[in-house]
């Protein structure tokens, strides 16, 4: 089950972001993690080019995960179900998911 980490957190509106949503929480719950919580998305603090305000990021919880779950095999779950438009990065202390399409001519 999806959840935001409180009243802050502002989804934007978008299928690519939601798909990713998605594909995350049933990777969290097929590891056993009840609820996936989204801590960011075009609120908080980011570096000043980051895609989260440009409603193209959120970032995921990570110290859910059970023990015994490594966070870095959840993002390499999360890369083999998003496409390459996506990039998937593990933070210190969350997933980083951003909607970042390429196009080859």
């Amino acid at each position: 089950m999806l959840a935001l980490k409180d009243n802050t957190v502002k989804i934007p509106n978008g299928i690519a972001l939601m798909f990713a949503m998605t594909v995350v929480d049933q990777i969290y719950e097929a590891n056993g993690v009840e609820t996936t919580v989204i801590t960011s998305c075009q609120d908080g603090k980011h570096s000043l080019t980051s895609l989260h305000y440009a409603g193209q990021a959120f970032d995921v919880r990570t110290w859910t995960l059970p023990k015994g779950v490594s966070p870095k095999e959840i993002v390499r779950q999360i890369r083999a179900k998003l496409n390459i438009h996506f990039d998937v990065v593990l933070e210190s202390d969350h997933i980083h998911v951003e909607f970042q399409p390429r196009y080859s001519e």
